[in-house]
């Protein structure tokens, strides 16, 4: 198993908003691979992730070696699943990570996504430290969601509980530089999650993001995590 190659009016939209927050997590590359010794017609993954559904993620053996493939972006966590052969026949993937009763007397393949060794890491707010592991932002549609035409949904995550404020930078370091807060709106296994929906009034958003925990200061840019705002390394959408 291959996985984690490391993406209206304001009632109505902040409903939106919290149904996002509920799945805004760190998405990972993984890619389930299946070997048929015997000639099959279709072979599927069904799981967990997608409800069971077994015409959800079809697997292809575009070169015809035997080996039927899919990559999916998976959020952090364990994952249940078997492979489907001729959609009749689910089979427990011999080389899963880990394995667990499928409660017919069978075994489901489990896949273990994601690096959580910075969840044992205590966090608490105000004791001048920030997890900087836990940190993420990307321009996919889980974090950066151009919701109207002029207001954009940015959503940041950090280690649960772990500092005590956040800001987006619009225009850092120009006449026109503007910060606005970021407020807490959803925890999730571990993680926090922030919001801002400002208004934006040109087709190019440049933009990073502060982040405080008591005296200790860090800037998120495209670039790297660091004590210094650099606005050449601000993030660049158009």
């Amino acid at each position: 198993m291959n996985k984690n190659n490391l993406t209206l009016p304001v009632i109505f939209l902040l409903i939106i908003f919290s149904s996002i927050f509920v799945s805004a997590e760190r998405l990972y590359d993984v890619t389930f691979k299946y070997e048929s010794f015997l000639p099959v017609e279709s072979v599927s993954v069904a799981g967990s992730f997608n409800n069971w559904d077994k015409s959800s993620d079809p697997m292809t053996d575009d070169d015809r070696d035997g080996i039927w493939e899919i990559t999916k972006k998976l959020p952090p966590g364990k994952h249940h699943y078997k492979f489907v052969i001729n959609d009749s026949d689910w089979i427990t993937d011999k080389n899963a990570d880990e394995f667990a009763s499928d409660g017919f007397g069978g075994q489901n393949s489990v896949v273990v996504v994601g690096n959580f060794d910075y969840l044992k890491i205590p966090a608490k707010k105000g004791d001048n430290k920030i997890i900087e592991e836990a940190l993420f932002f990307d321009t996919s549609i889980q974090y950066f969601n151009p919701v109207t035409k002029n207001k954009i949904l940015f959503i940041i995550q950090t280690r649960a509980d772990d500092i005590t404020k956040s800001e987006l930078i619009l225009n850092p370091g120009s006449n026109s530089e503007k910060v606005i807060p970021l407020y807490f709106v959803s925890s999730n296994n571990g993680l926090d999650f922030y919001e801002a929906i400002p208004t934006i009034n040109s087709r190019k958003v440049t933009f990073l993001f502060r982040i405080q925990d008591g005296s200790k200061v860090l800037y998120l840019d495209s670039k790297e995590i660091s004590k210094t705002k650099n606005p050449k390394n601000a993030f660049n959408v158009n």
